[in-house]
Parts: C-alpha cells; structure tokens; sequence
C-alpha cells in the first residue's frame, strides 16, 4: 500500500490533526517552500531542488509539470549554496564570520572523517538559559568533538555560566564555541562533519542536504515543523530530538526546559554510533546531496532556471509565456 505523505509531512503537531488537501494546496507556498512570488501573480519560484521535493510535486498540480495547465507555474532554482564552490566563498557566504575561517579548518583537520558534531539553532532562536545550559551539557555527554554556535547573548547570561561553570575550558580539547554568525556552508562542507543538530530552518535544510551529513532535529516555530517531518519520516535522513509544541517568540520563559541533556546525547548517538543504521542514513543523505549536485549543474534546477529567464525574456518583449 502507497503511504500517504501528504498525511506526514503536514502533520502540524500544536494540533495534531491531518489538514485537508485544499488547505494544503494553498498554504504550501506559505508554510512550507519558501517561495516567493515572481513575474506575476501566478507564477513562483521555489528554494529547493525537485527530488528533494518530489513528494509535494506528486501531491499537488502545477502548470509547468503538465498536471494541471490551469494551476500556478513553479520553477525549483535551487540550492543555491552549491553557486559558492570555493572555501572563501563559502565563508564569506551570508553575514560577516566571527571566526576566521582558517582557524576553523585547521580545527576540523584535526578530527577524523564523520566524526565532529555540529550544532546550529538558527538566527532566530530565543532558548532560554536554562535550556541552554542543557544543550552545552548534552553535547558535552555525547562523547565526540563538537561544534556549538552560540547567539549574541546581550544580557551576558551564558557567557556567565560557560566561565563560572567551566564549560569552555573543560571541553577546549574537544570543543569549539562560536559567537554570533558561523560560515555553516564552510563548516558543513568539511569531512569532518558527521552530525548536524539543526532547528530545520529551510535553508540549513537545503545546506546540509548539499552536504550529505545526517541530521538531529530541533524544530521551534513556523515552518521547521513541517521540514522535520519531511527529513525524518520520508526522506529518513535525521532524528528527530523530540520536540513536539511550537513556542511563540517571547514565550519562551513560560515553556522552561523542553529538551533534556539526556535527549540531546542520545539523539546524538543515534546519528554518531557506528552501525548499520547510521551507515543507511549516510548513505541516503549522500545520494540526496548527488541529486542536487545534478539539478543545479546540469538537470531540473537548472533547466527551471533557464525557463525562467526565457519567461522573464517574453514577458519583457510584450510576449505571452508558454504554459
């Protein structure tokens, strides 16, 4: 029996209900690609490559695939993370570093291959100190050289812990915190990465699928839901943490500790154990980054890009695009 994805992959947990078809239909590009809208009204573009989302494509009709001529046209032009080939490329990629880069690899060439465990919540995220503190400490029990990306703390309450705690000095053999913006296509590119613990922001997703490392997953708000869903359940190249509610921004204090230093160091071994389980994983996340590698370079991305332009051409010339 064909399993219903539609089913898995829009599965909300604050309501823990299936969501119709239509209302799939027309919040996908608002919940789930993030898409935005180009050309004119019915027309988009999407940040993803088409077999990294084939599933969606089956599920839903858009003109440009033929399955339905009356429905929006969407081009797939990504990842665009595999434009920066170069290693200063990749580094200087998004928001000024607070590490220098060659300071960075010189770190990961320390460690063996697949062996280093990379853990990045996004811009956006407001954990508390409390959980915080449970995340550094998780990452310290998991056992293996870790890397920890740690927000601008204005009020200067982690920075406190880590020295009065002795966080820092206690793992420098193994551990490297980074504060503020972290070159992650530079770090997730490296040989040494055998881990991504990740809030599955969209384009983290698509950076670490390019990248061919196995993730842990730590959704918080929005859409990363939704992309937990679709790295764990279908394309089955994570672990899910354990997450289950969304936490509104500035609400943070009331929900306390969600995640136990104890969920963070398994979730980790389950990743990093060796084992048939962990090999299966890499082996379907490094056949998913070759996909890509091919539908940017050579194959759907960038035909969709081509069409695109050739669209954008017409449209410029008084021309009517194909359907």
């Amino acid at each position: 029996m064909k399993e219903d994805y539609s089913a898995i992959i829009f599965h909300f947990p604050l309501f823990h209900q299936q969501l119709s078809a239509i209302y799939l239909k027309n919040t996908i590009c608002a919940l789930f690609t993030n898409c935005s809208r180009t050309v004119h009204g019915s027309h988009d573009t999407i940040h993803t490559f088409k077999n990294y989302f084939a599933t969606v494509f089956s599920v839903f009709s858009f003109s440009n695939n033929k399955l339905n001529p009356n429905g929006p046209k969407v081009w797939c032009i990504g990842p665009v993370s595999l434009s920066n080939k170069a290693d200063l490329d990749k580094a200087q990629r998004g928001n000024k570093s607070s590490i220098d880069e060659n300071q960075c690899l010189k770190w990961f060439d320390l460690w063996p291959q697949n062996y280093v465990v990379y853990a990045c919540l996004g811009n956006l995220s407001r954990l508390t100190l409390l959980q915080l503190i449970e995340l550094g400490l998780g990452l310290e029990a998991c056992d293996r050289p870790f890397i920890w990306v740690i927000r601008e703390d204005k009020n200067g309450e982690i920075e406190k812990w880590i020295i009065e705690d002795g966080f820092e000095e206690r793992t420098k053999g193994t551990g490297l915190l980074i504060r503020g913006w972290a070159p992650q296509v530079l770090i997730l590119s490296h040989p040494a990465i055998g881990g991504f613990l990740t809030h599955c922001g969209w384009n983290s997703m698509l950076e670490v699928v390019c990248a061919g490392v196995p993730m842990v997953t730590w959704p918080m708000f929005a859409d990363q839901f939704f992309n937990e869903k679709l790295v764990v359940q279908v394309l089955k190249i994570g672990e899910r943490m354990g997450a289950e509610i969304g936490i509104p921004l500035g609400d943070e204090e009331k929900f306390g500790v969600l995640v136990k230093r104890e969920e963070v160091r398994d979730a980790l071994g389950k990743i990093m154990t060796e084992g048939k389980e962990r090999e299966d994983r890499r082996e379907r996340a490094r056949k998913l980054a070759e996909m890509a590698k091919i539908a940017i370079e050579r194959g759907s991305s960038y035909l969709d890009i081509a069409l695109l332009i050739e669209d954008i051409r017409k449209l410029s010339m008084g021309l009517k695009p194909k359907s």
